[in-house]
């Protein structure tokens, strides 16, 4: 028994010394790193926004540190009471640490983030405290970049601004002065160019959430964002600064939702030949074929396929608006819109020409600056004529009509493409002619006998004569109901892009044989 106390008084004594000769468990520490230093375009003389990203590799939490950041080794602010998580813990998420700095001249700088420079956290690692980033800061100027709107249903808006600082005014009524361009200030001139309203909340930070634009307000997790040049930022539209060709795209639509680009092998060609387009859908990091995608060209509608392409798509003369969706706003963003012009050539010989145009223009193409603007015209002018009115020179803003007859001079032999209105529901034009000598056109891309054009006023008309603009001759005439064989038969056939005079024996009304 005695023994058996010796010995176990033994085994305490050297588990004791054991004990003591052991380091203590170490203590969960944090370990703060800066991982990144963010920015967009940096302008000179303006305000830019610099985020410090920095994360936690240690279990712990750590709280009130300091984030300092210096621009070539001079301190640009110091940002305090600053906390992070444990990267175990279920909340944990890296800190976004903003900084606003205002260089004073162009050029190249080392920007430097430190944290905990006074080591007032204890760290498992105090050696990656620090970051550099080298970046470039531009003089400011104003810049041109594009703009797209997209929203529920419909483009808003697409085109071009150019533009420095912006004046906004949000929600809460503050107006703000932006003194450089900005993926907001972007959807301000946008909006003044579009006439269409936004709505800019300051309840998170100064202009720092959209919420409605042209009358869409958000609703739950889906509503308005922004990507530059496709990619998805992540800093406020706000403290994105552009660059000059930047393409700005805010779309009404979810986190998740994929942007559509659309592309096209062809935007102007005849009308004999045909174009293919592709669709495409960007992950975030590149892009596929976005197969199933609905094409838009006009009223039609056509389906890409696996590869997201729509082949040879034919098209009649007129000017088109093609674009791409899939889905629905919260699952892709609509494409981006092309236009294609599909033609079919007015040729001009070198001397005057006698032409009319088959259809309607195109209602942002059809004045005789638009069509004519290419001619040589060695000084003379264009003219039309009625029997009522005489000879009339032709303006610049005047519109170029089916029906209508035009002398035009050209010094050289000269091909034109007038876009023509591919709108469906069109009434047939018409022209009112006077008793006497009428200039008209004819209207139709396919030739047709005079007796079928000059149908409408069948009782009215006696004679027709063309002009050989090859030769600078007329042609042989036509009479209303000379016979087949005759060499002035009514069945002689009128042709696309070529005027004629018309003799009426009264007046009457033209009607166009075609739409």
């Amino acid at each position: 028994m005695v023994k058996l106390f010796r010995f176990l008084c033994c085994l305490l004594v050297a588990v004791t010394g054991l004990m003591s000769a052991t380091p203590a468990l170490a203590q969960a520490k944090p370990d703060l790193q800066p991982t990144q230093i963010t920015v967009t375009t940096l302008y000179a003389g303006v305000t830019n926004a610099v985020t410090v990203v920095v994360a936690n590799n240690g279990e712990a939490a750590a709280s009130n540190f300091a984030v300092t950041l210096s621009a070539n080794g001079t301190a640009v602010a110091t940002k305090t009471g600053i906390s992070v998580l444990g990267k175990n813990d279920p909340s944990y998420w890296p800190a976004s640490v903003k900084f606003d700095w205002n260089p004073a001249t162009a050029g190249a700088y080392t920007l430097t983030a430190a944290v905990d420079s006074a080591g007032a956290i204890a760290e498992s690692d105090e050696t990656n405290n620090q970051l550099q980033r080298a970046v470039t800061v531009l003089a400011a100027t104003p810049v041109t970049v594009k703009v797209r709107v997209e929203g529920k249903t419909a483009t808003i808006w697409s085109g071009e601004v150019t533009f420095q600082t912006s004046t906004i005014t949000d929600k809460q009524g503050t107006t703000h002065t932006i003194d450089h361009p900005t993926a907001l200030g972007a959807l301000s001139q946008a909006s003044q160019a579009g006439g269409f309203n936004f709505v800019v909340s300051s309840a998170y930070g100064p202009l720092s959430f959209v919420e409605a634009v042209a009358d869409e307000a958000n609703e739950g997790m889906n509503g308005w964002m922004y990507r530059v040049n496709w990619a998805s930022p992540d800093v406020a539209a706000v403290d994105y600064t552009l660059a000059a060709n930047d393409e700005v795209l805010w779309y009404y639509g979810s986190w998740t939702a994929k942007p559509l680009r659309l592309s096209v092998d062809k935007d102007d060609l005849p009308s004999s030949d045909n174009f293919t387009a592709t669709v495409e859908s960007y992950d975030g990091t590149a892009w596929s074929a976005a197969s199933g995608a609905i094409l838009y060209v006009g009223s039609r509608t056509y389906t890409a396929d696996a590869n997201g392409k729509v082949l040879n798509i034919s098209l009649s003369p007129g000017g088109y608006t093609v674009y791409a969706s899939k889905g629905n706003y919260t699952q892709f963003i609509r494409s981006n819109q092309k236009q294609v012009v599909v033609y079919v050539p007015l040729n001009l010989q070198p001397g005057w020409n006698f032409i009319s145009v088959p259809k309607r223009l195109a209602s942002d193409n059809n004045t005789a600056q638009k069509v004519f603007s290419s001619v040589n015209t060695a000084g003379h002018s264009i003219f039309v004529y009625s029997a009522s009115g005489g000879w009339t020179a032709m303006g610049a803003s005047a519109v170029v009509s089916p029906l209508e007859g035009i002398w035009i001079y050209s010094a050289t032999a000269a091909e034109l493409r007038p876009v023509f209105d591919t709108n469906p529901r069109q009434v047939p034009p018409t022209k009112q002619l006077a008793s006497g000598w009428n200039a008209i056109g004819f209207s139709d891309f396919t030739s047709a006998s005079a007796n079928s054009a000059l149908t409408s006023v069948e009782s009215k008309w006696t004679t027709l004569i063309g002009f050989d603009a090859a030769t600078q001759t007329y042609e042989v005439s036509i009479i209303n109901n000379a016979p087949s064989g005759d060499p002035h038969s009514e069945l002689r056939e009128m042709s696309l892009w070529k005027g004629y005079w018309l003799y009426m024996t009264s007046s009457g009304e033209l009607a166009a044989i075609s739409s």
